[in-house]
C-alpha cells in the first residue's frame, strides 16, 4: 500500500521501515482498525491528498483493552496502475496523545 520510498511521519519522527512498524503494532495486540476518510482531493491524475481518522483496537498480552484514535493526512501517488502512499502524517488523539 506504500511506495518503495514511502514514509510515516509522527511526532516521534520519520519512519521508513513501514512493514516492521505494522508488524509490531499487531504483535502488541491491535487486531481491528476502522478507517474513515473525511476528505479526498485529486491534485492531478497521479497525486491525491487524503485526510481522515482511524480507530485501532485490540487487547494487550494481559487481556486489557487497547484503543488508539488518530487523525491523519496522506499523499497518494501513482505507481504503475495503482495509487500508493508516499507520505502518511499521523497524530494520536485523546488522553494518550497528551502523554506522548
Amino acid at each position: 500500500m506504500y511506495t518503495k520510498d514511502g514514509v510515516r511521519v509522527t511526532n516521534r519522527g520519520v519512519l521508513t521501515d513501514i512493514a516492521k512498524f505494522y508488524e509490531g503494532v499487531f504483535q502488541q495486540g491491535i487486531d481491528h482498525v476502522d478507517i474513515k476518510i473525511q476528505s479526498l482531493k485529486p491534485v492531478s491524475d497521479d497525486v491525491v491528498l487524503v485526510q481522515g481518522e482511524t480507530r485501532a483496537t485490540g487487547k494487550n498480552d494481559k487481556g486489557e483493552p487497547l484503543e488508539n484514535n488518530f487523525v491523519w493526512s496522506l499523499v497518494d501517488v501513482r505507481e504503475g496502475n495503482q495509487l500508493k502512499v508516499r507520505m502518511l502524517t499521523i497524530m494520536l488523539q485523546g488522553a494518550a496523545a497528551q502523554g506522548s
